[in-house]
């Protein structure tokens, strides 16, 4: 969830603020960002904002992969993890989604056009 306060020059991503993240596994991640998507492809943005959403939708991907690697690198206290090498295969998981999502850019696009 991400809050943006008017007053201040300032956005809270408030999973950062939680002792412990709710993401368990990589199925809730790719439902969070699927969910994301789909808000964002039904809500009444101009046509400006819907050009970059299959974008978005990668740079999510990519984003959230850096930051399992991240944690992996530093010993794993962001993210839950029930076994070793969690984050790292997590990372992989997103590097790869956001591989996946490049191929197929162009069609989601078409796509968002639709709507």
């Amino acid at each position: 969830m991400v809050v943006v306060f008017e007053e201040l020059p300032a956005t809270l991503l408030l999973d950062t603020l939680l002792e412990e993240c709710p993401v368990v596994d990589e199925r809730q991640i790719e439902l969070y960002d699927f969910g994301d998507l789909v808000r964002s492809a039904v809500s009444d943005t101009d046509e400006d904002e819907r050009d970059y959403m299959a974008f978005s939708a990668k740079l999510i991907a990519y984003e959230l992969g850096i930051r399992f690697l991240a944690d992996y690198l530093n010993g794993d206290p962001y993210f839950k993890t029930s076994r070793e090498g969690q984050n790292l295969d997590r990372c992989r998981a997103q590097f790869a989604l956001a591989r996946d999502i490049e191929r197929k850019e162009e069609v989601m696009s078409r796509l968002v056009e639709q709507f």
